[in-house]
């Protein structure tokens, strides 16, 4: 097993990615013209120009620091009002459920998933060209890592940690090293947050933990690379139950912090791309069958929380009641989706706090 490596140690290696990212970010921003063209580089992606509101010379603020959102500290939100004798019922019951059904399960996921052509092969880039990237520095370069764990009803392999996998991981990365200048490794990796490797990558993505339940040690692993200097995005997930057992297993992670609610003016929403408004990304099956923008009806306003560490850095970004990832992963079934979601709010959201988590 690979030695940890220290906090010193990795305190600089992360400061060296963020400048690095930052400078190189902020010269391909500067360098490209008023229109996103985002190339085709699948049959059935889109090749379609960007909305003229949002501007890929929008420069990012070298003015912010660590501590720029220490004035919001009190902003926190209100813990949910939810019926925690039924979460826990529903919590055993599917439990039960899950442990009595997991062989019949894990033979119906598997085909499901094979017939949606997802997989867990690392060579499988469906369709994603590998691009070029400065291999004398590919330990600094950025790599896209998807955290994996065991939630409620759903465990290992097929769990709710591997929703969109692999095409948004893949087309998110894609899209990065397109719009920006940043040093991308063509090849994203999921990690348990038990593996001593997260301790190599500054930034992680952790996508539908509604019903997420950390072990022990888990929570001690989250912590430990909170405090070492890494960051990570939160997504998809809805409504107020899921996001009670969120907050519960969170507080584990920080039982003296609470999440607060980031307002619109915040940096983190104009970085990069200026966006008028806080996303909300709807899953493709949702906007094609019914037109809304949320998934269920405790869901209708999107928030977008964080949490900070004793210095005012950020060291996790929430993304609740929507789905950017559900905008990466899928755009090229759609042009209507792509054109309103993906290209006008999934990709730009996504950058945006990439880039804030690498340079603040």
């Amino acid at each position: 097993m690979p030695a940890i490596k220290t906090r010193t140690h990795h305190l600089a290696c992360l400061s060296l990615v963020a400048i690095v990212s930052f400078v190189t970010t902020l010269i391909g921003c500067r360098e490209q013209t008023d229109v996103l063209h985002l190339d085709s580089f699948q049959h059935n992606r889109f090749d379609l120009e960007r909305h003229p509101h949002l501007p890929s010379t929008a420069g990012i603020s070298a003015v912010e620091n660590p501590g720029a959102c220490s004035e919001i500290l009190d902003n926190s939100p209100r813990r949910p009002h939810v019926n925690s004798h039924r979460l826990q019922q529903r919590r055993s019951a599917e439990t039960f459920l899950a442990k009595v059904t997991h062989a019949a399960t894990v033979g119906w996921w598997t085909t499901q998933q094979q017939g949606r052509g997802r997989t867990l092969d690392p060579n499988d880039r469906r369709g994603v060209p590998v691009w070029d990237f400065d291999k004398a520095f590919a330990t600094e370069a950025f790599r896209f890592v998807r955290v994996r764990y065991n939630s409620i009803g759903g465990y290992g392999p097929f769990g709710k940690w591997f929703t969109d996998y692999p095409d948004s991981d893949l087309n998110f990365s894609f899209r990065l090293q397109q719009l920006t200048t940043m040093n991308v490794h063509p090849e994203p990796l999921y990690l348990d947050l038990t593996d001593p490797k997260i301790f190599d990558y500054p930034f992680m993505y952790m996508i539908e933990p509604g019903f997420i339940w950390l072990s022990d040690a888990e929570v001690l692993a989250m912590r430990e690379y909170f405090e070492r200097g890494g960051f990570i995005m939160v997504d998809d997930f809805w409504g107020e139950e899921e996001w009670y057992n969120f907050y519960i297993q969170m507080k584990r992670v920080f039982p003296k912090r609470e999440p607060v609610d980031l307002p619109l003016e915040h940096p983190i929403f104009h970085l990069v791309y200026d966006l008028e408004k806080k996303p909300q990304v709807p899953s493709i099956h949702n906007w094609m069958r019914y037109g809304v923008t949320y998934e269920r009806p405790d869901a209708k306003e999107v928030h977008y929380r964080a949490f900070f560490d004793d210095g005012g850095r950020m060291v996790m970004m929430i993304c609740h009641n929507t789905d950017l990832g559900d905008g990466w992963e899928r755009e090229g079934e759609s042009r209507e989706y792509f054109e309103t979601f993906s290209e006008k709010w999934a990709y730009p959201m996504g950058i945006n706090i990439v880039v804030y988590a690498m340079t603040h």
